[in-house]
């Protein structure tokens, strides 16, 4: 019984704790969140990383800071896409994002795979990811050998593709439909 009182307190600190804007690098915090292998995390359009199982039920949640966001932006693997990214987030607040709408996101920010399926599928496709893994693990451990940051240059759709076949981080979405496996530190 006197266990109860400080079990209570600890989990509140932690809940709390768990929900406050992270200071680190955008990347630590991503990698940080809870995890479904068959998953995917995504930095939406509100600036709020997010982690989906495979239903697409977020698994766990974090808001960004404005520095993080700017960061996640300069390491898009295109110019294009930097350039998306940067105007997506220009005039965005995560603070603002109501408590709610961190667990159930509104259809805007969703992750094109559970807006859309079918163009997700297509975007899949057009990307190459549905293609051959044997050409894109020697692809990976050709460019093992020259330089170590070769994890974004892989195409996702799941977590498990990179983690198994790459030995990257999590599958990591920020262009509608398409991702990118997340380099560990």
């Amino acid at each position: 019984m006197k266990l109860l009182p400080l079990t209570t307190f600890l989990s509140i600190i932690a809940t709390v704790a768990a929900h406050v804007p992270a200071g680190g690098h955008a990347a630590d915090v991503i990698l940080n969140l809870k995890n479904d292998p068959h998953g995917i995390k995504h930095v939406g359009a509100d600036g709020i990383a997010r982690s989906y199982d495979v239903r697409g039920r977020v698994i766990d949640s974090a808001r960004l800071t404005r520095s993080q966001l700017l960061a996640v932006a300069k390491s898009a693997s295109s110019e294009d896409e930097r350039k998306h990214l940067q105007g997506l987030w220009a005039n965005v607040d995560p603070s603002k994002v109501d408590e709610a709408e961190l667990w159930e996101p509104p259809q805007h920010v969703l992750p094109t795979r559970f807006v859309n399926p079918e163009q997700h599928a297509k975007k899949m496709v057009d990307a190459g990811i549905v293609a051959s893994v044997a050409k894109a693990q020697y692809d990976a451990k050709k460019k093992l050998q020259t330089r170590f940051d070769w994890c974004e240059d892989v195409k996702c759709g799941d977590s498990w593709f990179c983690e198994l076949f790459f030995l990257c981080g999590p599958c990591v979405e920020l262009v509608e439909g398409v991702g990118h496996c997340m380099p560990l530190h």
